[in-house]
């Protein structure tokens, strides 16, 4: 309701443009390789439930739970407000970078630390790289084409669908057979790998 009442009362449609001349666009649905990675990102990304599990798992209070999954929200906000700012007109390749290092940073520690306070930590840290990470892709996405914005939106959403899906599906297998630490370390390896790759097509 409260996010109806901000649309219904606050949200003003900005005039589009329409080109007078040029080709139609042709690209319909399609979204550039960093785009892609970024989608494939949530490959990498330990999903909420699964955070929650594992505060569980290490006998935290419900209430404390809640209250850290709201501060990693409400940090997630603040943070996603700063990197909007920050990549307004600039490129996004050393904050893209610095955002999988943070998710990576977070993962090491759920799968060497289960002190209360450690996880606390990585787990609001876990929630403001999964959001970050979003924000950079729309903006990327934003920034490329106008006419099959909305398609190029549609495709990321499918590819991390898919993807968040089959990472939360499979972690909750790992962990069940391995154990929480051996998901973590699995999804640090993962969240690595992106990194370089991200670094090596920018270099």
């Amino acid at each position: 309701l409260v996010a109806i009442a901000i649309v219904v009362l606050a949200v003003r449609e900005a005039p589009m443009a329409t080109p007078a001349t040029g080709p139609p666009e042709t690209r319909l649905g399609r979204i550039g390789g960093d785009s892609v990675i970024l989608a494939l990102f949530a490959l990498a990304i330990i999903d909420q439930p699964l955070l929650i599990g594992r505060m569980a798992e290490l006998e935290m209070p419900m209430p404390a739970i809640a209250g850290i999954v709201l501060a990693g929200h409400l940090a997630s906000i603040r943070v996603a407000l700063w990197l909007g700012r920050r990549l307004d007109g600039r490129a996004d390749a050393r904050l893209t970078a610095a955002v999988m290092a943070f998710n990576l940073a977070a993962l090491v520690t759920l799968a060497l630390v289960s002190a209360t306070g450690a996880t606390t930590l990585a787990v609001i840290a876990a929630l403001i790289a999964q959001s970050a990470v979003l924000v950079i892709a729309r903006t990327r996405i934003a920034r490329e084409g106008r006419a099959a914005r909305g398609a190029a939106f549609g495709s990321f959403y499918l590819i991390v669908g898919l993807a968040g899906g089959a990472a939360a599906w499979a972690g909750g297998a790992l962990w069940a057979r391995f154990g929480f630490a051996t998901l973590a370390a699995v999804m640090a390896a993962i969240n690595l790998g992106f990194a370089v790759l991200v670094v090596s097509r920018r270099r």
